[in-house]
């Protein structure tokens, strides 16, 4: 759902950003609160902005996540002088035509306050600076594009500091409390992004102190992370380590706040977690005998993230933080950061907090044995066959037949289709969508707006003018096919292994069915009368743009047949079959066809019918014929969680499997064997599924009679050593994944 709210908020812009080509002037001025600053001392800048009256700015924190908030970035400062805080005016509320809430914006004037810190050593002169602001413009009827404006800064230094000028500038200005910490940004390509702040209550400490600190994470909603003492013993817990402590330095002891108690779709049992933004602290005592010097102090957060749907794989995020150990007769010295000081260190009870050594990977289910001969094996074996998901057992001796012929290695084509008949498929659905009864009869308005058909000054023209329309058409659907497989599939096969997230596809792919059938409406063309089109037909790029647009806004009839073509595509994608990327692009290749002939004035279209109507209801049969199929590997799903975990993670101990790469790849050498290389972690549910039934049955075993099996868990696949070894596979998508090797 959040695809079509992009896909429709990206229609919206494009409207507006064409219905107004001539973009307001953004004037400016940058004043100084001193004619003069001297080093050491904090300058202050006043940049003065203004548009004409009926524009305003969008927020420096929007309330609305599809618009672009207000920034100032300065660029490059000479050394010695840094940023140390910026102050945006308050932001007021405005009632917009196109949007139903309102809009947090600065007003047509506005100032944004600067403030640089000059270090001592920095020598007097006339230092140029640059500074970007970063906007989006809007009036009561539209959003422009956002704009990038260079605002040039000069800053005088000199050896004693001049005069105050521009009081009253700088007296409005709401200046933020200074904050003495550093944000630190994680991303992850499976899981939430946040932000974590790690501060202490004293930046130098004499020997025989002991120094408290915060960690401080925020979280986006609907993420959390699993609480340091979950309820489920399979969930990874939070846990904070620390390391490179100074020789001396006493155990580490933490305290971690109480979780709060929540119920989810996929966990009908409470699970305590940690929401939205929570605090961790910690204890690090310094002996008596520590040799006083500069440290840094290492440490990692270890985590699970979970939202409202599913849990995703562990990961962490490491830290550092200085520490000084005072001297003899040097004072210990307390830091000023202002998240300590609504923090009280006292509230944390670290009498009940397990004071922990820090160790290589503190969360496994099973334990990991990291092989220390993998590496120097590898390279005498080649991959023979690779594939990933979960697999019946019919499905996987399907493919270890495949791999011992020879083609293990081969991505299986769409659905047992061959490339070309999956191409000619996409491009006929596309020529089909001409024929519904919201694109065929508006063929001939579009034509008359862009100067074609009848219109056009010449055949020749007239077909150039269509293809230029077509290839907007096409264009967009290709960029829209991109944008949502490559999106989604960011997520690797997490989404596309989430029963409830197939659930929700299900469900769209039912309602999309309807409105094929008319039992309700999902049409966008309306909106395309409101582009401004007059005096604009005849030029080819004003055609493309039409076509685009049109692509965008068609209708009824396409936009329930593209979404389908999108969330078909991006399964498939997901699944290995690449070639999936262009089929929305075909889709609209096969709408674009007929424009360059119709164009050019050739009859070739039908006349509107009600026969139009069964083209339509077709396309309803299809999507929910697809539909059908979603909702059966919903149920697959579900079923498949009825399993007893522990009996699986104990099924990675039975016999005959190898738990070790190493020893695995030295017997198979020695008997010129094959290896079978079953990667899986305790978070992947498809894995434990596969132990307790694939892996069960007698056909595979007997099968797999001549292998030397290795059951080689990797809870984070994206680390050392197992991000070496899965990159030799270049068909590794997700877990379950199975490699099948053989010596050379």
């Amino acid at each position: 759902m959040n695809t079509i709210r992009y896909t429709l908020a990206l229609a919206l812009t494009l409207t507006a950003c064409f219905a107004h080509a001539q973009a307001p002037t953004m004037n400016f001025e940058v004043v100084a609160a001193k004619e003069a600053f001297a080093s050491g001392d904090a300058a202050q800048l006043a940049m003065r902005f203004s548009l004409p009256e009926s524009w305003h700015v969008q927020a420096n924190n929007p309330n609305d996540p599809y618009l672009i908030p207000t920034t100032i970035q300065f660029n490059e400062l000479p050394e010695g002088i840094t940023l140390t805080r910026v102050a945006y005016p308050e932001a007021k509320e405005y009632s917009l035509q196109f949007s139903a809430d309102k809009l947090l914006a600065y007003p047509h004037e506005f100032t944004i306050g600067a403030e640089l810190s000059i270090d001592d050593g920095v020598a007097p002169d006339n230092y140029p600076l640059s500074a970007t602001l970063r906007y989006q413009a809007c009036d009561d009827t539209q959003c422009l594009a956002p704009v990038n404006l260079d605002v040039p800064v000069e800053l005088v230094v000199a050896d004693a500091a001049g005069s105050d000028q521009h009081q009253e500038v700088f007296a409005a200005i709401n200046w933020p409390e200074t904050e003495a910490i550093e944000w630190l940004d994680f991303t992850s390509d499976q899981g939430p992004s946040f932000k974590m702040a790690v501060v202490t209550d004293h930046t130098a400490i004499r020997p025989g102190g002991v120094v408290h600190g915060i960690i401080r994470v925020q979280l986006d909603k609907p993420w959390h992370m699993n609480a340091h003492k979950p309820l489920d013993p399979y969930l990874i817990p939070t846990v904070v380590e620390l390391s490179a402590l100074p020789e001396g330095a006493g155990v580490p002891a933490f305290a971690y706040p109480e979780p709060h108690m929540i119920t989810f779709d996929f966990q009908p049992d409470p699970m305590a977690v940690y929401e939205e933004e929570f605090d961790i602290a910690f204890r690090l005592p310094i002996g008596e005998d520590t040799t006083p010097g500069d440290f840094t102090i290492e440490g990692k957060l270890n985590y699970q993230a979970c939202d409202d749907k599913a849990c995703y794989r562990p990961s962490s995020a490491p830290f550092t933080f200085g520490l000084s150990i005072a001297g003899s007769g040097e004072p210990p010295v307390k830091s000023d950061a202002v998240l300590l000081a609504d923090v009280d260190v006292s509230k944390f009870d670290f009498g009940e907090a397990v004071a922990i050594e820090p160790t290589e990977d503190p969360t496994p289910k099973v334990t990991e044995v990291e092989d220390d001969n993998w590496e120097s094996l590898i390279d005498e074996f080649t991959v023979a066959g690779q594939a990933s998901g979960y697999m019946g057992s019919d499905e996987f001796i399907s493919f270890i037949d495949e791999t011992e012929a020879g083609r293990g290695n081969e991505v299986q084509s769409l659905d047992s289709y061959s490339f070309a008949g999956v191409m000619v498929l996409a491009i006929v659905a596309g020529l089909l969508l001409n024929l519904t009864p919201c694109v065929l009869p508006l063929i001939p308005i579009n034509l008359a707006i862009i100067g074609a058909g009848a219109k056009a000054e010449s055949r020749t023209r007239g077909i150039v003018l269509g293809g230029a329309y077509g290839v907007g058409i096409a264009a967009v659907f290709g960029l829209l096919g991109l944008l949502f497989v490559l999106g989604i599939a960011s997520f690797g096969g997490s989404l596309n292994e989430n029963p409830w997230f197939n659930l929700g596809i299900t469900v769209l792919f039912v309602m999309l069915a309807l409105a094929m059938f008319d039992v309700f409406m999902i049409d966008f063309s309306k909106l395309q009368s409101k582009i401004n089109t007059q005096g604009k037909g005849g030029h080819v790029g004003f055609a493309a743009f039409m076509g685009a647009v049109s692509a965008l806004l068609a209708g009824a009839c396409v936009a329930p047949a593209l979404v389908a073509v999108l969330l078909y595509s991006q399964a498939q994608y997901v699944a290995g079959n690449t070639v999936a990327l262009i089929l929305p692009l075909l889709v609209g290749v096969g709408m674009a066809i007929p424009w360059p002939v119709v164009g050019g004035g050739i009859s070739m279209l039908p006349k509107p019918g009600a026969w139009m109507d069964k083209v339509k209801y077709g396309f309803g049969v299809v999507i929910l014929i697809i539909g059908a199929y979603y909702g059966y590997q919903t149920y697959k799903m579900f079923d498949s969680k009825m399993v007893d975990e522990s009996a699986v993670i104990a099924s990675a101990d039975e016999s005959g499997w190898h738990k070790h790469l190493g020893p695995a790849l030295a017997e198979a050498k020695a008997e010129g064997k094959p290896v079978l290389i079953d990667f899986w972690a305790t978070w992947c549910k498809n894995c434990l599924v596969m132990n307790e039934t694939t892996f069960k049955d007698e056909a595979v075993l007997t099968k797999l009679d001549g292998y030397v099996k290795v059951k080689y868990q990797a809870e984070n696949p994206g680390e050392s050593p197992h991000a070496e070894l899965l990159d030799r596979f270049d068909q590794y998508v997700s877990f379950p994944f199975y490699a099948v090797i053989q010596p050379k």
